[in-house]
């Protein structure tokens, strides 16, 4: 069963709209161009709570790079103790001899109050999705009241890759997604994974193709 997120006040149809957002990513200082063949998908979702959602979905992402790809929870499964400390996590990955690490990790969730204001006007909405238009205009009526303020759920993550060659372990590259109004974990799960592997891509994070 899918995992819900914490109550989101806008109607479902609205987040259609306002799909995920890249807001910042690169590589770091410590890129050296090597090629990274092998790579571990750690989740630390905090309140999201949903580890293998995140790993599942960048995990399958990934798979366009036709590099291995495992996800964290499968790395480790039947092992009796596995590393509490992040260090100690990295270092265990490497010693399965995995070259690389993704780390995805939950930034915030917050709540931002916006007023009808600042609404679509109902031509806008019918130019955006003829086919849902009458419920689309029925949310505008209830917003368009006087003074009527409401809130959208925004949810930050960030993806961090790992070279794991180095003497100690690096952040290569780096991406901040936000997602607004998530129908469920693996919404934001989707979106995110998207950006980050669009963008590892683009520049070439994992080492020349």
């Amino acid at each position: 069963m899918k995992k819900k997120l914490i109550p989101v006040y806008i109607v479902i149809l609205l987040s259609a709209c306002r799909p995920t957002a890249l807001l910042q990513d690169g590589k770091t200082k410590f890129y050296q161009g090597k090629k990274i063949n092998k790579v571990a998908v750690i989740a630390l979702p905090g309140e999201l709570l949903d580890v293998r959602t995140f790993e599942n979905v960048l995990t399958g992402k990934m798979k366009t790079f036709k590099i291995e790809v495992i996800q964290g929870y499968k790395l480790f499964e039947g092992q009796a103790e596995i590393p509490g400390d992040a260090n100690d996590v990295r270092n265990a990955i490497k010693e399965k001899g995995y070259d690389g690490m993704l780390e995805v990790k939950l930034v915030s969730i917050r709540e931002v109050e916006t007023s009808s204001q600042d609404d679509l006007t109902r031509r806008e909405y019918r130019i955006m999705d003829v086919a849902n238009y009458g419920k689309l205009i029925q949310e505008y009526d209830k917003r368009e009241e006087s003074g009527a303020t409401f809130q959208d759920t925004k949810v930050k993550m960030d993806v961090r890759l790992y070279d794991l060659s180095q003497s100690e372990p690096q952040v290569i590259w780096s991406s901040r997604t936000e997602t607004s109004n998530p129908k469920t974990v693996k919404h934001i799960a989707n979106g995110m994974s998207s950006k980050a592997v669009s963008s590892m891509k683009k520049q070439e994070a994992l080492g020349p193709r």
